[in-house]
């Protein structure tokens, strides 16, 4: 009750603020502000209506584009950019943006914000940048799809790799989603680069599909095309309070990671942006993340108690203890590689990787049952083959090896970005080919006890 009537003081201190403060501040902004953003529109259009409620005279356009294409967009466009702010979930491509010079400095005059979550910074300390939510990435799961499966609901990352779960898994690309390349960042740290990938390649081995978008892997999971996806929290947050039948669960070892907004370097309406901003971190935006339609984990410590019982509050002592490192400047520095490794060893070669995989399985199965050591040394074959990784982790920190990795996969004219292509191409044959190889390995060690079940 005592929450309850805490959102209704809070609300109606906001209404007041509006009506006694909005016009003298609205006539000194017009003109058309114009954002570049990944966030879905249930995220943006309730904040934009609200926005121009404050400032009626100005005009609010939202352009969509994924993160590596909006960052391949503006570098292309620097210098003539029409786009005024730049807001998105993931913190590498404001990196990215910052390192070339295509952000400009603004510092909200917000008092009481907090610096961190857990070991998370949520600001960028140069002032480049401003966190307006907190992200997690997690597993989302459809509670009937699994009961009719028959079953449990991942507990960890490593789960995700059970031969329980061949078939029922969704993920979205590296290259195409920053939440899951904060998810395959975030075990490549807390895991090591050798453990990491091998627990990576053995949970794409059990996915159903790889989506371009954390959005699209949600609503297969809400739909019931698989029964689990690895995807933000807001996703799962937004579904659980719509009806659906899913839950979530925060793994050990999560990340959380600002959701940012900042000015680009040649916005047009600067005025308007600062007010965008200000506006996203007063206790009226924040509030409104509440909302199911958006559902995302407020900066404001202090608006938690107003919110659900079960919605998720970062700031939770429990939630941060059980959060893995996470170093942000590592992850910058390898995006690129790590996400083209992820994409020819999972996206690009899916399906030969999951009927390996399927292979396998079954192997090991039949082995429960029949011990035939030449069947489990051809298994040992067909895991060796699996466990081609062509990068040691010290060249993940070789500046001038990772330079040759990029997020614009085109053609180039710089002969570095076009060795990085060349790479790529290469490590995605070679793996379909050793997926290939295992799986003729697999396919002698069940011939081999089927030998055996006719005796």
């Amino acid at each position: 009750m005592q929450r309850i009537v805490r959102f209704f003081l809070s609300m109606a201190l906001s209404v007041h603020v509006v009506l006694f403060s909005a016009p003298s501040v609205a006539q000194a902004l017009h003109g058309k502000l114009l954002i570049l953003t990944a966030l879905p529109q249930e995220t943006t259009e309730p904040l934009r209506r609200a926005f121009l409620k404050l400032h009626p005279e100005v005009t609010v356009e939202i352009r969509r584009r994924g993160d590596a294409d909006s960052v391949k967009l503006l570098r292309a466009m620097a210098g003539k950019s029409s786009f005024d702010l730049f807001w998105s979930s993931s913190p590498d491509p404001f990196e990215m943006l910052k390192e070339d010079g295509l952000l400009q400095r603004y510092r909200p005059d917000v008092e009481a914000l907090p610096d961190h979550v857990g070991a998370t910074s949520v600001n960028d300390p140069d002032g480049y940048f401003t966190g307006f939510s907190v992200s997690g990435q997690g597993f989302i799961w459809n509670r009937r799809y699994l009961a009719a499966k028959r079953l449990r609901p991942p507990l960890a990352w490593s789960d995700l790799a059970r031969p329980e779960y061949f078939g029922h898994v969704g993920m979205s690309s590296a290259f195409r989603s920053g939440a899951t390349h904060l998810a395959v960042e975030t075990l490549l740290q807390n895991l090591g680069w050798d453990a990491g990938w091998r627990l990576i390649q053995q949970i794409g081995g059990n996915l159903r599909t790889v989506s371009k978008t954390g959005d699209a892997v949600a609503r297969g999971v809400r739909e019931g095309d698989f029964g689990i996806g690895v995807v933000l929290d807001s996703y799962a947050i937004s579904a659980r309070a719509r009806a659906y039948p899913v839950a979530f669960r925060y793994p050990a070892g999560v990340s959380f990671a600002p959701a940012s907004v900042a000015i680009l370097r040649d916005a047009a309406n600067v005025d308007a942006a600062k007010a965008f901003i200000d506006f996203l971190l007063s206790e009226e935006a924040q509030y409104l993340l509440l909302d199911k339609r958006i559902a995302r984990l407020p900066i404001r410590p202090e608006i938690y108690e107003s919110a659900a019982d079960d919605f998720p509050n970062p700031f939770d002592a429990a939630i941060i203890n059980a959060s893995g490192a996470f170093d942000l400047e590592t992850s910058i520095f390898r995006y690129a590689l790590v996400n083209s490794l992820f994409d020819v060893m999972v996206t690009f070669n899916l399906a030969s990787l999951t009927e390996a995989m399927g292979l396998i399985n079954r192997v090991e199965r039949r082995l429960e049952v029949v011990d035939d050591e030449e069947a489990r040394k051809l298994l040992e074959a067909a895991r060796r083959k699996m466990a081609y990784l062509p990068v040691e982790e010290a060249k993940s920190r070789d500046r001038q090896f990772v330079a040759q990795f990029s997020q614009e996969r085109v053609a180039t004219d710089d002969a570095v970005r076009q060795r990085g292509i060349e790479l790529e191409k290469r490590w995605t044959r070679r793996y379909r080919q050793h997926y290939l190889e295992a799986q003729a390995l697999a396919r002698k060690a069940l011939a081999r006890l089927d030998r055996d079940r006719g005796r």
